[in-house]
C-alpha cells in the first residue's frame, strides 16, 4: 500500500519545530533518505507528490526546539502559596537539561547552532493586585536564575494572546530579562495563528495552536507530549513542623555560619524567610577567614520570599570547613530575618546541627 503523505511526514520530522531554511544540503538530504530502509522503500514507493512533501519537510529542519508555556492558565496564587523552592528549582532545571541536551543533539546532527522557542500563551490571565508583586518578586527570580544558569539556551520568546495590560507586564518583567533576550521577544494580541506561522512552518506547530502537528506520537529523535493544562488549582502542600531557628541578616552585608563536616555526611536543610535573600555555600580545606581562600561548592542564587517552608537534602562532597553566607547585600534600610534549621541524618536518627561560629561580614 502506498503511504499517505501525514505517514510520511511523521517519518521525517523528528523536532518539534523548525524555522525556515531553504538552503540545499546534500548531506541532510542523505540522512533524511537513509531514515527509511531499503525494504520500507520498497514495500511504500513515493508518488511524486509524497517526494515533494518529503523535499518540502527536509528544507525546513534545521530550527529551533519548541517549548509551550501555558501561563495564564497557572494558578499564580496557588503556586506561590505551596510550592518549595528548591523543589520547584530542580523540576524547571531537569526541563532546563532536556531541552539543552535537545539542543546539543540537534547541533551535532546539522552541525550548526541550534536553540529553543518559548511561546508564552497568556490566554485567560486576568489583572490582579497579586499578579504584579509576584512577576516582581517570585516570577523575577526564578526566570531569572533560569537565563542565569542556562545562557541563549532560549533563543526567541513569543507571548501570545497578550491582554491589554501587556504593556504594564512588560514594563514589570523588563528588568530581569537579559538584555540581548529583550530583542529577541514578540508580543501577539490578534492574529496569533499568522505570528506563529512566521516562526513555526505548520506542519511543525502542534494543532492547539493552529498548526497540523498531532502532539500524540514518538519516534526516534521526538519527545512529543500532548498538551495540558496546567493544574488548577494548584495542590495545597503538606504543612512542615520544624523547629526553625532565627538568624538575622543586617541591611548591606552578609551573614556567614561556618560548619565543619565529613565527606559522605547527609544533610536535612529547612528555610523559610519572607524577604528575599541570596545564599552561597563555600568551602575550605582549611579553617580560615580568608574569603579568597574559600571555593563556591553549591551554587549560589537569589531566594524568593515564599510562605512555605523549603527544605532539601544535601550530601556533603569533601572533608573539611563550610561557610554558608545569607546575603542581604542589596537592602540599603532594612534587615532580613531568615528561619532556618540544618540536621544531620544518620540512619534512622536525625541531629540538629549547629554552626561553630556566626558572623557578619
Amino acid at each position: 500500500d502506498r503511504a499517505p503523505i501525514e505517514l510520511v511526514l511523521r517519518l521525517f520530522i523528528h523536532q518539534l519545530t523548525a524555522t525556515r531554511h531553504c538552503a540545499e544540503d546534500r548531506e541532510k538530504e542523505k540522512e533524511y533518505k537513509d531514515k527509511l530502509d531499503a525494504d520500507t522503500r520498497e514495500r511504500m514507493p513515493l508518488s511524486e507528490e509524497e517526494r515533494a512533501a518529503v523535499e518540502r519537510v527536509r528544507q525546513l529542519v534545521g530550527g529551533e526546539i519548541l517549548l509551550l508555556e501555558q501561563s495564564g492558565k497557572i494558578d499564580l496564587n496557588g503556586v506561590v502559596d505551596n510550592i518549595r523552592v528548591t523543589r520547584f528549582l530542580r523540576m524547571k532545571f531537569r526541563t532546563m537539561e532536556r531541552l539543552q541536551q535537545r539542543v546539543e543533539r540537534e547541533e551535532r546532527r546539522k552541525d550548526q547552532q541550534s536553540g529553543g522557542l518559548l511561546i508564552m500563551d497568556l490566554d485567560g490571565l486576568s489583572f490582579s493586585t497579586t499578579l504584579l508583586s509576584v512577576l516582581a518578586g517570585p516570577y523575577r527570580i526564578l526566570w531569572g536564575t533560569l537565563f542565569e544558569q542556562y545562557p541563549q539556551l532560549i533563543q526567541q520568546i513569543i507571548i501570545i494572546n497578550a491582554p491589554k495590560f501587556v504593556n504594564l507586564l512588560y514594563q514589570t518583567c523588563i528588568p530581569f530579562i537579559p538584555q540581548d533576550y529583550r530583542k529577541k521577544i514578540t508580543i501577539c494580541s490578534d492574529n496569533v495563528k499568522a505570528t506563529l506561522l512566521e516562526h513555526i512552518d505548520e506542519c511543525c506547530l502542534p494543532v492547539e495552536l493552529g498548526g497540523t502537528c498531532e502532539m500524540t506520537s514518538s519516534g526516534e529523535y521526538e519527545i512529543f507530549s500532548p498538551i495540558a493544562p496546567p493544574l488548577h488549582p494548584y495542590p495545597k502542600a503538606s504543612p512542615l513542623q520544624v523547629p526553625l531557628e532565627l538568624l538575622t541578616i543586617p541591611a548591606g552585608s552578609f551573614t556567614t555560619q561556618k560548619f565543619k563536616w565529613t565527606a559522605g555526611n547527609l544533610l536535612e536543610f529547612y528555610m523559610q524567610h519572607d524577604q528575599e535573600f541570596t545564599l552561597f555555600f563555600f568551602h575550605a580545606q582549611d579553617d580560615t577567614d580568608d574569603t579568597n581562600a574559600w571555593r563556591e561548592i553549591y551554587a549560589g542564587c537569589e531566594r524568593p520570599a515564599l510562605p512555605q517552608i523549603d527544605t532539601w537534602r544535601w550530601k556533603v562532597p569533601h572533608d573539611g570547613y563550610y561557610y554558608i553566607r545569607y546575603g542581604n547585600e542589596k537592602a540599603w534600610l532594612f534587615s532580613v530575618t531568615v528561619r532556618h534549621l540544618i540536621y544531620q541524618l544518620d540512619g534512622c536518627e536525625k541531629k540538629i546541627v549547629t554552626p561553630i561560629t556566626t558572623f557578619n561580614n
